[in-house]
């Protein structure tokens, strides 16, 4: 066999068979050989049939499957970038929200992989697995079955939102139901959302346990004879996007609640307990404030962005430290402010900073990099009653500016 070597520096990891690779040259008619030296160099030698026939042959073989088994590849990587490539447009459009919103519909691939991947996250193609992506079509309400403490939560927040009438605060000195009876039970300012705003309410986990300090808090901003506005929490621990428009088309927006402002808080379950990417996660949020403007359109929509989350929820001792998430829910929260400025009934607010500390480790400045603050948010995603007073207390204010600019 005539041999012609050269040496070859290979950047990528070639796919060698019993430590060669064949490849066919001058039409099939003989084949160039890498044999394998060491990560970094291969030989190539020439053969043909005449030279080696049973090694011909088998590269004949070879070769020809190589060929099919790479033609997937690509293919499959084409169809693969296509699909992301119509949910980056989702975000790049100078339309109305309604049109962008209604772009994602389009951006579901036929694997359930696609609503968890972004294509600018590199972590996730390592992390994500069929297991661990639940995420649901945006644009698609989604209840949860089989779960009697959701549905029971439901009715309840379908009472209150029919009645205007907060649940009975456990065990605190106010009568609100004295209060807002003085007001006619017609809320100005609904809250609508997740555990977030469950607490609000003065119970965590469904109505599980609880809470009476922070609805004390809730009271004294949004509910007293004093307060400026005339408040309901409307809340269910864990829900995301497609729930919280499911409570929304199934009762608990009847045409009795009519309040000037509606705030949104949603997302961080889409994230964190369905591992969405953050353009399905967002495309949820839009997608609430845009069935909530379409219903009310006299209303002020404001959409709060996400608050700052620790990637380790629920470890002992708690992680107030900032990684992916954190940098997911900038992304969202930029998008938020972005869609939120193309139309006139809807209001973008954020509330990080309070929240948030500047980090320091042994007496070390980091540079200004930033981690949760304990005080106000203690477990690292719910805000403590301290976070809530300075909340409320910042969000009354920014509030009674979003109502004076809606006021005709």
């Amino acid at each position: 066999m005539q041999n012609s070597l050269v040496i070859l520096r290979a950047r990528f990891a070639l796919s060698i068979i019993d430590s060669f690779d064949c490849f066919p040259f001058d039409s099939s008619q003989s084949f160039t050989i890498l044999r394998k030296n060491d990560r970094k160099t291969f030989t190539m030698v020439r053969l043909s049939p005449t030279t080696s026939p049973s090694l011909f042959n088998r590269c004949l073989s070879t070769t020809q499957s190589h060929v099919l088994l790479r033609f997937a590849f690509i293919f499959t990587l084409i169809v693969f970038w296509w699909s992301h490539q119509k949910k980056e447009r989702l975000f790049h459009s100078s339309g109305d929200v309604q049109v962008a919103t209604a772009a994602s519909s389009s951006s579901r691939s036929e694997s359930p992989l696609d609503m968890c991947l972004d294509p600018d996250d590199p972590e996730e193609w390592i992390l994500l697995t069929p297991a661990t992506c639940q995420c649901l079509d945006p644009l698609t309400p989604a209840r949860r079955y089989n779960e009697p403490v959701w549905d029971a939560q439901h009715q309840r927040l379908v009472r209150t939102a029919t009645t205007g009438i907060p649940p009975p605060n456990h065990n605190s000195s106010k009568n609100t139901t004295t209060a807002r009876s003085a007001r006619d039970n017609k809320p100005s300012l609904v809250w609508i959302g997740d555990s977030i705003v469950e607490r609000w309410n003065g119970t965590r986990g469904m109505g599980a346990r609880p809470y009476p300090e922070y609805r004390q808090v809730f009271d004294a901003y949004f509910c007293s004879e004093t307060a400026p506005f005339a408040g309901l929490a409307l809340g269910t621990s864990g829900d995301t996007g497609v729930e919280l428009l499911w409570h929304l088309q199934n009762g608990m927006l009847p045409d009795t609640l009519q309040p000037d402002l509606w705030v949104i808080v949603i997302g961080t379950n889409d994230l964190g307990r369905w591992d969405c990417s953050k353009r399905t996660a967002a495309a949820a949020i839009l997608n609430v404030a845009e069935y909530l403007h379409a219903a009310r359109p006299d209303a002020a929509v404001v959409i709060h962005g996400l608050l700052p989350r620790s990637d380790y929820f629920g470890e002992d001792p708690v992680d107030y430290s900032l990684g992916r998430r954190w940098d997911q829910i900038l992304w969202i929260n930029r998008e938020l402010k972005r869609f939120c400025s193309l139309h006139d009934k809807w209001v973008y607010l954020e509330s990080s900073r309070l929240f948030l500390r500047k980090k320091v480790e042994d007496g070390t400045d980091t540079q200004g990099e930033l981690e949760i603050l304990p005080d106000t948010m203690e477990d690292a995603l719910h805000p403590s009653v301290e976070g809530y007073r300075q909340w409320g207390e910042y969000m009354v204010k920014r509030l009674e500016k979003v109502l004076l600019r809606n006021e005709p």
